[in-house]
């Protein structure tokens, strides 16, 4: 019999501990505290026992800091209510990395994974330690990143266990069965795995997620699980897991989720979309049904760690599949509050692990909360299971289910099917099309898939797919991507013939925007408004003198459209100060109030310039948005009523409406310099999230938080590393996307790369800190910022 320490967790020893209570915002529910800090720390994975004992999931491993002072390892800490109806804690097991999710089995058998294994962990002595840890499942991996490997369980019906995984940051790996059976993993999209209870028979149930945390069968014998978002495609997803279904990302096409080969919500034909958009970085889901919270309508409830809340979801039975009829957010906490995962205890009552600080470094902080009924009558749990009905298949046409068939393999690709594809079939057919010439290297089509572009002009996803599988064709013959598709782009500039759009898509795809200058500069000279609008949008940021010259002579035009002089303007922003002076000619002259509007807007960025001021301080305005810009330049007392909160900013962007157009020229200006760190239409720095297709899945108050509270959540790969080196110098920046191994590589707004050799490096250390500022909206005016959201919010 093992020694056994116990923690005696009494009511008055919780109430020290000082933790805000999250609110319960529905009735019929109240919520406790069970254990803290420090019986319990960073905790993750939780189940409950028969017999009303915890099992949880303490985690000691995750990105540990050097003054870390807590455990070496994982732990599993179980509770059990002994005299008077205290919790006494005790360790279970130890000696794990990385561990992740903890459930029971229907024989009430632990089982946990971590992020390379799962493992069933038994107490055969019944002395209250486990005794045996049997491997199921295993990954061999050079993988270590903590959260992206394997997580969520479930157990079928009929004898499986399911798992849910991340994709590994790229890394391959070899997942291996008890029984010895393999299967190889090269990067791709994040698989759910299952294996029988004794770990053979391993299997891909289905593909194209990108962070399977939870999963869960409902009483009708549909899998569910939650999956997180990746870098620029919000919002994190429930799915209904299908056997054989694939879900879009695939993380060979890069990890921000916005390349043409990616999709999140089932745009592509043959990928499956989502039930719906959950929380942020949601970590759990389970099934209502066997907790005492089962009401008629609602089926399942949900962790968002990055929102600070439980929710439940109801769920239809719609014509192409399930719908969420019902969202609510159950319970809301502080910023402290951050729920990960979730288990029904006997009695029908809900405890959840909360770890407790934004902080991802394991940081001693941790807590246990019980959520339960206060007297409402539930349904059963037979009524609350939502009918499994046949619902119809998505119709195909024929050409398309052919193309679906080639790129999963049930078919064989050949370049004359897939050319009879391009050359005849429908758009969705010609998509995927694409997709099969450019995933399997089919040089001999290139012809076919830049005529199958021109078919489409107004498919702008088309011709982003059309242009990757150009690019991945001229990889797989050794040339440069850049150089052999820019070309192409180039000749489609300067078609005259072509209608605009087809044109101004070419200008914003191309990957040298210097080296195709001349051909821009020749359609800003266009008399069509509409090319040469676009011709000046995409020579915005190229420093060239024959591009400032061009574009400063349009701006100063009065022969020129205005929606061209505007973009022109825009194009000019953050240029130096003798580049942008001749500019204030726009502020002597009578000029229509918009271009006014948008030459003080360009003109900001130099304002420290004496001429550029004098003029400011000489402007009478009768335009309010000028009247605004410059009272804020010079510091005078604004016409407009400035915002004081953040509250105040959200009544502001509800009591006008924003003008797009206007919105993407202050998104790229001086003032708000967001494309130093943000790419959108293939122009800025690639330093935070790619923002190309933010508004197709956040909503608006989401979005409006990001730039009002940058620092509330920051994606792991955006957190700043602030690196001390061993002369003490101190560089600070977020991680470069490619690392080389001797080499520190921290990168900063504009794309400034600071360096340093790793040998110099004495420590580096993540802040909570988000590189973007805080205070963007203090810069603009109130119609600007109206402008910008409203921009952001067409990004689809």
């Amino acid at each position: 019999m093992k020694r056994i320490v116990y923690f005696l967790l009494g009511a008055a020893a919780v109430a020290a501990a000082e933790v805000p209570v999250p609110s319960v915002l529905v009735g019929g529910m109240k919520i406790e505290l069970v254990a803290s800090e420090p019986e319990i720390r960073t905790p993750v994975g939780i189940a409950a026992a028969g017999n009303g004992d915890l099992f949880v999931v303490e985690n000691n491993t995750h990105q540990v800091r050097p003054d870390y002072a807590g455990p070496k390892s994982d732990r599993i800490r179980r509770f059990r209510k002994g005299a008077g109806g205290r919790w006494e804690a005790t360790t279970f097991a130890e000696g794990f990395r990385n561990a992740m999710v903890l459930k029971i089995d229907p024989e009430g058998v632990l089982h946990l994974t971590q992020r390379d294994r799962l493992v069933k962990l038994e107490d055969g002595d019944g002395d209250g330690v486990c005794d045996r840890v049997s491997e199921l499942l295993r990954w061999e991996t050079k993988g270590d990143y903590p959260h992206n490997g394997m997580s969520g369980m479930a157990w079928s019906a009929d004898g499986w266990i399911y798992v849910g995984s991340g994709e590994n940051l790229q890394e391959k790996y070899t997942a291996v069965g008890a029984d010895g059976r393999r299967i190889e993993y090269t990067p791709g999209g994040a698989n759910v795995f299952r294996v029988r209870r004794d770990g053979s028979g391993l299997e891909v149930v289905a593909t194209g997620l990108w962070n399977g945390f939870g999963l869960t069968f409902d009483g009708a014998g549909r899998l569910f699980a939650v999956d997180n978002d990746p870098d620029s495609c919000p919002p994190n997803r429930l799915l209904e897991i299908e056997a054989g279904s694939d879900y879009g990302f695939n993380m060979a096409y890069g990890r921000a989720g916005v390349h043409p080969f990616q999709c999140w919500n089932g745009e592509i034909p043959g990928t499956r979309g989502m039930v719906s958009g959950v929380g942020e970085a949601a970590t759990d889901v389970m099934d209502l049904r066997v907790t005492g919270f089962r009401k008629a309508g609602l089926h399942l409830m949900v962790t968002s760690w990055g929102d600070n809340q439980i929710e439940t979801y109801g769920l239809v039975n719609g014509v192409r599949g399930l719908e969420v009829a019902d969202r609510r957010v159950v319970v809301k906490g502080e910023a402290g509050f951050r729920p990960a995962c979730l288990t029904a205890a006997a009695d029908g009552s809900v405890y959840v692990t909360d770890w407790a600080d934004r902080e991802y470094s394991v940081h001693g902080k941790g807590r246990i909360w019980r959520l339960s009924g206060t007297g409402t009558v539930a349904v059963s749990a037979e009524e609350a299971v939502l009918a499994k009905v046949a619902v119809a298949e998505e119709v195909m046409d024929a050409r398309v289910a052919a193309a679906v068939a080639m790129r999963r393999g049930k078919a064989a690709a050949t370049e004359e099917g897939v050319r009879a594809l391009l050359e005849k079939g429908p758009a969705g057919a010609v998509r995927v099309a694409m997709l099969v010439a450019g995933e399997k290297r089919m040089g001999g089509l290139k012809g076919a898939v830049e005529a199958a572009m021109g078919r489409f002009p107004a498919d702008r996803e088309l011709f982003r797919t059309g242009v990757a599988a150009l690019e991945m064709m001229g990889l797989a013959e050794g040339a440069k991507p850049e150089g052999q598709i820019d070309g192409f782009l180039v000749r489609m500039v300067g078609q005259r013939e072509l209608p605009a759009a087809v044109r101004g898509l070419a200008m914003v795809s191309l990957g040298n925007r210097e080296a195709a200058s001349r051909v821009l500069l020749e359609a800003l000279g266009e008399k069509d408004d509409a090319v040469a609008a676009l011709a000046a949008r995409a020579l915005g940021g190229i420093g060239q003198k024959a591009v400032v010259e061009a574009l400063r002579g349009v701006a100063l035009d009065g022969g020129r459209g205005l929606a061209v002089r505007l973009e022109a303007l825009g194009a000019l922003s953050g240029r130096d100060d003798a580049e942008l002076v001749p500019l204030l000619l726009l502020l002597e002259e009578k000029a229509e109030p918009v271009l006014v509007r948008e030459a003080v807007r360009t003109l900001r960025g130099a304002v420290g310039n004496g001429d550029v001021r004098a003029a400011f301080e000489r402007l009478k305005p009768g335009d309010f948005g000028v009247q605004a810009q410059v009272a804020m330049v010079l510091g005078r007392v604004s016409p407009e009523i400035r915002p004081a909160n953040d509250e105040q900013w959200r009544e502001a962007l509800r009591s006008g409406g924003g003008d797009a157009a206007a919105g993407r020229r202050v998104f790229f200006s001086a003032a708000a310099m967001c494309g130093s760190c943000h790419v959108v239409e293939g122009r800025g720095k690639a330093v935070g999230p790619d923002l190309s297709v933010i508004g197709r899945t956040v909503d608006g108050e989401k979005l409006l938080r990001s730039v009002l509270e940058p620092s509330r959540e920051v994606g792991p790969l955006y957190g700043m590393r602030v690196a001390t080196l061993k002369d003490g110098r101190v560089m600070s920046g977020v991680l470069a996307a490619v690392q080389d191994a001797g080499r520190l590589d921290l990168v900063v707004a504009g794309g400034v790369v600071q360096s340093a050799l790793r040998h110099e490096v004495a420590k580096v250390e993540t802040v909570s800190a988000s590189l973007m500022p805080d205070g963007l909206e203090s810069g603009l005016t109130v119609q600007e910022f109206r402008d910008l959201m409203a921009w952001l919010a067409t990004l689809r």
